[in-house]
């Protein structure tokens, strides 16, 4: 399922964004925005966090919104509508490769700091300083 959501990410990446990137293990060192969705497998509840450095949230601001300076609330719209987007197309390639079906939920942004507890993957990928980092979370495990 990880490998699903990766790969709608870097198609997301390639078709909206349209930049060269990589996969990397760096972790991001600085305020960052935290969104989250829960998906629901026939036996299992997870929880995508997709956390996004500001540089990262800026480019999606400037491909929807065509606008080189966003504000904090703007950023956070952006980092929200695109992990629902980001998600609802590793829903469409799972149901399309016949992997693990599952359901979304809405997204919402993380308000603190509190540690993830079950995390089975982690990836971020990284356009230059603009970084995402994606992290699967099995809820009731």
């Amino acid at each position: 399922m990880f490998n699903t959501i990766l790969q709608a990410t870097q198609n997301f990446i390639q078709h909206q964004i349209r930049e060269e990137f990589v996969l990397s293990t760096q972790t991001m060192n600085e305020q960052n925005i935290i969104t989250y969705i829960d998906i629901n497998t026939k036996d299992t509840l997870y929880r995508v966090y997709a956390i996004y450095n500001s540089e990262f949230a800026q480019k999606i601001s400037f491909v929807f919104l065509e606008e080189e300076e966003s504000d904090e609330e703007t950023l956070q719209d952006m980092a929200l509508e695109s992990t629902n987007l980001i998600v609802g197309s590793a829903k469409v390639l799972a149901q399309d490769n016949d992997s693990i079906a599952f359901e979304i939920q809405t997204p919402h942004l993380q308000n603190d700091d509190t540690p993830l507890s079950n995390v089975q993957h982690t990836q971020t990928i990284s356009i230059e300083d603009a970084q995402i980092t994606l992290t699967l979370e099995e809820l009731n495990g």
